[in-house]
This record gives C-alpha cells, structure tokens and sequence, in this order.
C-alpha cells in the first residue's frame, strides 16, 4: 500500500481588492490592510478580521501607489510598477516547529 505525505495543508486565506478599488487614492499614497479597513474599501468581519491582504489586476492604475500587501496578482505587480508604483511584500507567517522555537527561546534569554 502507498503512504500518504503527512496530510493535507488547506490553501492560504486573503482579504482581496482589485485595482479598480485602489484607483480612487490620491497619487503617492502608502495602501495598507489598515487603511484599506478604516476608509470602508474592505468590509472585514468575523474570521475575515485576521486575513492578509492580496491585491488582484481586475481594473487599471493611472498613477503611483505604494502597496503594502501579502500577495499580489502577477498582474496587479505589473500594472503598479506600469504605473509607477512600487509593491512592498510582506513576510509571510512562520510556521512553529519545535527546533525554530528552542532557537527564538534561547535568544530572548540572552538578551
């Protein structure tokens, strides 16, 4: 009989905005997760609070953004950086393994 690898890992989770959402921002703005939630543009509720952000390419960007975002679309990073934009990624969550915890334990006791 054949062994499965170690189960399953469910897909990664967003919160997703389109570029056509992004375009009314002023020129030069810094977009993040946080700002996106207290203008309206993301309606995040429940279990949807602690999501990251992905940014998709639906609509067109006529001006420079900063994106700060977990994922971006292949196509959404083309069309900031068409724009004039830049995109900053966020690092993504570490996974808690036994060995990365005893090493992260013994550095805040040196300190």
């Amino acid at each position: 009989t054949r062994l499965h690898s170690r189960g399953m890992n469910a897909a990664q989770k967003f919160v997703a905005v389109n570029l056509s959402q992004l375009a009314r921002f002023a020129p030069h703005e810094r977009i993040t997760i946080e700002m996106l939630k207290h203008v309206g543009v993301i309606h995040a509720t429940g279990s949807e609070r602690n999501l990251p952000l992905k940014v998709l390419g639906n609509g067109e960007l006529a001006h420079p953004l900063t994106i700060v975002a977990a994922s971006v679309s292949s196509a959404a990073r083309a069309k900031i950086e068409a724009a004039g934009g830049t995109v900053v990624d966020l690092p993504a969550k570490v996974k808690w393994t036994r060995a990365a915890h005893e090493i992260r334990q013994k550095d805040m006791l040196k300190a």
